[in-house]
């Protein structure tokens, strides 16, 4: 089935979401491997996504930081990483706050934005100091996520 998913062939569409389900049917033990594929640089980007949406649906914590570290990707699926992280919940919240401190503002910008979508209260003052970040991007981020608490 991995190899299936992480391979590059014509193959797509109800093909690609069979194997998907087949996968999250597995579960647990389907956790490492689609970490492989989400962590590959040979693998498509829709493959790595569909990756990142089987590891949410199975909701193992062991995914957090592989999902988090997928973000530094250019061709990264923020909406797709962003449900994944959702559905594992609660235990995503800490690492997240801590990939606030990332070298790169596009990280620290999706992050402060899957903070805002958790809406976990433990975010609001970390993200508040992103506030005064040097990037206009993640300033601009982390006040919308700031913004989602408002309206809870």
């Amino acid at each position: 089935m991995i190899h299936a998913l992480r391979n590059n062939t014509d193959r797509g569409g109800s093909y690609l979401n069979d194997i998907i389900d087949t996968l999250i049917n597995i579960g647990i033990s389907a956790v490492d491997p689609l970490i492989q594929v989400l962590l590959d640089e040979n693998t498509e980007p829709l493959r790595r996504s569909l990756a990142a949406e089987a590891l949410g649906e199975i909701a193992d914590p062991r995914a957090i930081d592989p999902l988090i570290q997928n973000l530094k990707r250019k061709d990264s699926e923020l909406d797709t990483i962003t449900v994944a992280l959702g559905r594992i919940g609660d235990a995503a919240v800490d690492p997240l706050i801590l990939a606030l401190k990332d070298d790169d503002p596009k990280v620290r910008g999706d992050v402060a934005y899957i903070l805002g979508y958790l809406g976990n209260e433990r975010a609001i003052d970390p993200l508040k100091e992103l506030l005064n970040d040097k990037d206009l991007n993640v300033r601009d981020a982390s006040a919308e996520a700031l913004e989602t608490f408002g309206s809870q």
